[in-house]
């Protein structure tokens, strides 16, 4: 019994052989007598079999009918379309069997005529001016360069480079010509990426600067930045795209979004909020422009100080912040070109600011020392204390801190900055 079970198994391995023999035998006559569309529809239905998935001869024939039909014109099939199958088919031939025979003998030229193909076929589309259609035969035939080169298949010792700079750049151009501006981008990043230090490559780097500057990317921004000054140390745009970038706010924008991505990291961390609100009472205040997103960082800054509130109830350094964004909200702009509104706004700030002054002012009063840090802010404090008792007309409180100021001005001279007029 069992030897007539291996006997039937046999057969039935030899009969599935000879069948599958059969089938890419009829596939090789159709192409010999040029029935292509024939040859097409009999290997799609062999390999449509589950157990000739596997087959490497019936991808090889898929392959390569279809490589003869994309030099067909005559055929309905878009010959682009048909060199991508084609490549498809040979790729999975090679999966399966490396080394396969009819490839090899051939020197693997089906799948160096895919390439060419693709590229001329690019070529052809952008001397046509069909940029998108270059771009998209440009991008094939670098996937085809990049297999060929991996499978280290070229023309004798001729082999495909690892990156080609001459294909890229056309990918790349192609891409900007069709309005295609994340792909121009992706291809550009490549080539800048290798780091060339040829001048003829320099422009790339002038067109991702401007771009991540647009997009408001420090990340970007500063990365192909120091790319561009390494290699191209004497080009003078460098210094104007950085000041361009400091004049438009983005840095200021970038900077935020940073703390932004902390906070998410850390949501109780005080020193993260801390440094946050720090940083958006220099940006709101101590820069010689008032920034374009005024409003939106100021309702920042009110939730950051919130959260550092929240975070520490009684802490010096929350004091402070809380006094430098009261007092210059309340002090930054003359008040004779103010409204009756905007006058009351400037009274309520400074006198929110006052409480936080005193208490930092109490603070130090009753340390016994201080360091030059610790000073320098006393007095500032103090500073800013005088500027607002006199604004509000606090005569009694004025001089009293005025003394203060006198005492410690003994000590370290320190600038505070005038409110503009009495209020």
């Amino acid at each position: 019994m069992l030897k007539q079970y291996c006997f039937i198994l046999l057969w039935l391995c030899a009969a599935l052989c000879h069948c599958m023999g059969q089938g890419t035998d009829s596939v090789k006559q159709l192409i010999l007598h040029q029935r292509l569309l024939d040859a097409k529809t009999l290997v799609e239905q062999i390999l449509a079999q589950p157990n000739q998935t596997l087959n490497a001869d019936a991808w090889y024939f898929k392959g390569y009918t279809y490589y003869l039909i994309s030099k067909d014109s005559t055929v309905t099939i878009p010959l682009t379309n048909a060199k991508v199958i084609a490549f498809n088919a040979f790729v999975q031939c090679l999966t399966i069997n490396p080394s396969h025979k009819w490839l090899v003998r051939d020197k693997y030229r089906p799948l160096l005529d895919i390439y060419f193909g693709l590229y001329s076929a690019a070529q052809h589309a952008y001397s046509s001016k069909q940029y998108s259609d270059a771009y998209d035969n440009y991008v094939l035939a670098e996937t085809v360069e990049q297999y060929l080169h991996k499978k280290d298949i070229g023309f004798g010792d001729l082999k495909f480079p690892k990156q080609d700079t001459a294909l890229l750049y056309n990918i790349a151009n192609a891409a900007i010509k069709a309005n295609r501006e994340k792909e121009s981008i992706q291809y550009l990043c490549k080539l800048a990426n290798m780091r060339i230090a040829d001048p003829i490559y320099m422009h790339l780097y002038v067109q991702l600067v401007d771009y991540y500057m647009s997009i408001h990317d420090e990340i970007g921004f500063r990365k192909y930045l120091t790319m561009a000054r390494s290699l191209f140390p004497y080009n003078s745009y460098w210094i104007q795209a950085e000041v361009d970038m400091v004049k438009s706010g983005n840095l200021d924008d970038a900077l935020i979004k940073t703390h932004e991505i902390k906070i998410q990291a850390a949501p109780n961390s005080y020193d993260v909020y801390y440094n946050y609100a720090s940083d958006l009472i220099t940006l709101l205040y101590f820069k010689q422009q008032t920034p374009k997103n005024y409003k939106a960082y100021t309702t920042k800054l009110d939730y950051a100080l919130q959260q550092c509130t929240q975070l520490q109830k009684q802490n010096i350094q929350t004091d402070l912040l809380y006094a430098q964004y009261y007092y210059h909200e309340g002090a930054m702009k003359p008040l004779s070109n103010d409204t009756a509104l905007a006058l009351k706004v400037k009274i309520a700030a400074l006198q929110k600011a006052l409480p936080h002054c005193l208490n930092i002012i109490n603070h130090y009063a009753a340390k016994p020392q201080y360091t030059l840090t610790e000073l320098t802010l006393y007095k500032k404090v103090v500073g800013y204390t005088i500027n607002i008792y006199e604004a509000l007309r606090m005569q009694q409180d004025l001089v009293q801190t005025i003394a203060l100021l006198t005492k410690l001005e003994a000590t370290l001279p320190i600038y505070v900055p005038k409110i503009k007029q009495k209020l």
